[in-house]
Protein backbone atom coordinates (compact mmCIF):
# COMPACT_ATOMS: atom_id res chain seq x y z
CA UNK A 1 0.00 0.00 0.00
CA UNK A 2 1.39 3.40 -1.00
CA UNK A 3 1.88 6.26 1.44
CA UNK A 4 -1.24 8.40 1.54
CA UNK A 5 -1.24 12.14 1.60
CA UNK A 6 -3.37 14.07 4.04
CA UNK A 7 -5.68 15.06 1.18
CA UNK A 8 -6.22 11.42 0.20
CA UNK A 9 -6.90 10.47 3.80
CA UNK A 10 -9.46 13.30 4.17
CA UNK A 11 -11.07 12.29 0.89
CA UNK A 12 -11.58 8.64 1.84
CA UNK A 13 -12.87 9.55 5.33
CA UNK A 14 -15.30 12.08 3.90
CA UNK A 15 -16.56 9.64 1.26
CA UNK A 16 -17.29 7.09 3.99
CA UNK A 17 -18.91 9.76 6.17
CA UNK A 18 -21.14 10.95 3.32
CA UNK A 19 -22.11 7.37 2.49
CA UNK A 20 -22.86 6.49 6.12
CA UNK A 21 -24.81 9.71 6.62
CA UNK A 22 -27.16 8.70 3.83
CA UNK A 23 -27.43 5.09 5.01
CA UNK A 24 -26.05 3.75 1.74
CA UNK A 25 -24.10 0.55 1.50
CA UNK A 26 -20.92 0.25 -0.54
CA UNK A 27 -22.99 -1.79 -3.01
CA UNK A 28 -25.49 1.10 -3.28
CA UNK A 29 -22.69 3.56 -4.07
CA UNK A 30 -21.13 1.19 -6.61
CA UNK A 31 -24.48 0.78 -8.40
CA UNK A 32 -25.19 4.53 -8.42
CA UNK A 33 -21.71 5.23 -9.81
CA UNK A 34 -22.27 2.56 -12.47
CA UNK A 35 -25.60 4.21 -13.33
CA UNK A 36 -23.67 7.48 -13.78
CA UNK A 37 -21.44 5.78 -16.36
CA UNK A 38 -18.43 5.06 -14.15
CA UNK A 39 -17.16 1.65 -15.23
CA UNK A 40 -15.39 -0.94 -13.12
CA UNK A 41 -16.82 0.12 -9.76
CA UNK A 42 -17.88 -2.73 -7.48
CA UNK A 43 -18.71 -2.78 -3.77
CA UNK A 44 -15.15 -3.99 -3.13
CA UNK A 45 -13.81 -1.05 -5.15
CA UNK A 46 -15.72 1.39 -2.93
CA UNK A 47 -14.40 -0.45 0.16
CA UNK A 48 -10.82 -0.19 -1.13
CA UNK A 49 -11.22 3.52 -1.92
CA UNK A 50 -12.58 4.15 1.58
CA UNK A 51 -9.79 2.15 3.22
CA UNK A 52 -7.06 3.71 1.14
CA UNK A 53 -6.05 0.45 -0.57
CA UNK A 54 -6.94 1.91 -3.95
CA UNK A 55 -6.45 5.41 -5.33
CA UNK A 56 -9.48 7.14 -6.73
CA UNK A 57 -9.51 8.32 -10.34
CA UNK A 58 -10.55 11.91 -11.06
CA UNK A 59 -13.73 10.81 -12.87
CA UNK A 60 -14.65 8.68 -9.87
CA UNK A 61 -13.94 11.53 -7.45
CA UNK A 62 -16.12 13.97 -9.38
CA UNK A 63 -18.87 11.35 -9.71
CA UNK A 64 -18.76 10.76 -5.94
CA UNK A 65 -19.01 14.51 -5.30
CA UNK A 66 -22.00 14.71 -7.66
CA UNK A 67 -23.57 11.67 -6.04
CA UNK A 68 -23.25 13.19 -2.57
CA UNK A 69 -24.26 16.64 -3.89
CA UNK A 70 -21.14 18.30 -2.48
CA UNK A 71 -18.21 19.99 -4.16
CA UNK A 72 -15.04 18.11 -4.87
CA UNK A 73 -13.32 20.72 -2.69
CA UNK A 74 -15.53 19.63 0.20
CA UNK A 75 -14.55 15.98 -0.28
CA UNK A 76 -10.82 16.73 -0.36
CA UNK A 77 -11.09 19.16 2.53
CA UNK A 78 -10.10 22.33 0.72
CA UNK A 79 -11.24 25.47 2.48
CA UNK A 80 -14.12 27.05 0.67
CA UNK A 81 -15.48 30.51 1.22
CA UNK A 82 -17.28 30.16 4.47
CA UNK A 83 -20.80 31.43 4.96
CA UNK A 84 -19.39 34.10 7.29
CA UNK A 85 -16.98 35.32 4.61
CA UNK A 86 -19.81 35.50 2.10
CA UNK A 87 -22.06 37.39 4.51
CA UNK A 88 -19.26 39.81 5.40
CA UNK A 89 -18.71 40.50 1.70
CA UNK A 90 -22.43 41.07 1.12
CA UNK A 91 -22.63 43.44 4.10
CA UNK A 92 -19.67 45.47 2.78
CA UNK A 93 -21.34 45.61 -0.63
CA UNK A 94 -24.61 46.74 0.94
CA UNK A 95 -22.80 49.41 2.99
CA UNK A 96 -20.99 50.75 -0.07
CA UNK A 97 -24.16 50.75 -2.14
CA UNK A 98 -26.04 52.59 0.62
CA UNK A 99 -23.25 55.17 0.87
CA UNK A 100 -23.31 55.75 -2.90
CA UNK A 101 -27.09 55.96 -2.92
CA UNK A 102 -27.04 58.43 -0.05
CA UNK A 103 -24.63 60.65 -1.94
CA UNK A 104 -26.79 60.47 -5.07
CA UNK A 105 -29.92 61.34 -3.09
CA UNK A 106 -28.09 64.29 -1.49
CA UNK A 107 -27.00 65.59 -4.90
CA UNK A 108 -30.55 65.22 -6.25
CA UNK A 109 -31.96 67.10 -3.24
CA UNK A 110 -29.46 69.95 -3.79
CA UNK A 111 -30.46 70.17 -7.45
CA UNK A 112 -34.16 70.27 -6.52
CA UNK A 113 -33.52 72.99 -3.91
CA UNK A 114 -31.72 75.10 -6.52
CA UNK A 115 -34.60 74.67 -8.97
CA UNK A 116 -37.14 75.63 -6.29
CA UNK A 117 -35.13 78.72 -5.37
CA UNK A 118 -34.96 79.72 -9.04
CA UNK A 119 -38.72 79.19 -9.37
CA UNK A 120 -39.37 81.26 -6.27
CA UNK A 121 -37.15 84.08 -7.54
CA UNK A 122 -38.74 83.91 -10.99
CA UNK A 123 -42.21 83.83 -9.41
CA UNK A 124 -41.48 86.84 -7.21
CA UNK A 125 -40.05 88.72 -10.16
CA UNK A 126 -43.06 87.80 -12.27
CA UNK A 127 -45.46 89.00 -9.54
CA UNK A 128 -43.60 92.31 -9.25
CA UNK A 129 -43.73 92.74 -13.04
CA UNK A 130 -47.44 91.95 -13.07
CA UNK A 131 -48.15 94.51 -10.32
CA UNK A 132 -46.06 97.13 -12.11
CA UNK A 133 -47.95 96.48 -15.34
CA UNK A 134 -51.27 96.80 -13.53
CA UNK A 135 -50.17 100.11 -11.93
CA UNK A 136 -48.97 101.49 -15.21
CA UNK A 137 -52.24 100.51 -16.86
CA UNK A 138 -50.71 98.10 -19.39
CA UNK A 139 -52.98 95.32 -18.04
CA UNK A 140 -56.05 95.44 -15.90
Amino acid sequence: MAIQTAVEARFRKRVKKQRDRRGWSQADVAKMLGDKGIKGIYPTTVAKIESGERAVRIDEATALADLFEVSLDALVGRKQNSREDELAYLLRLLRDTARDSSQQVGAAMDAIREQLEELQIAGASSRRSSRAMVRSGVIE
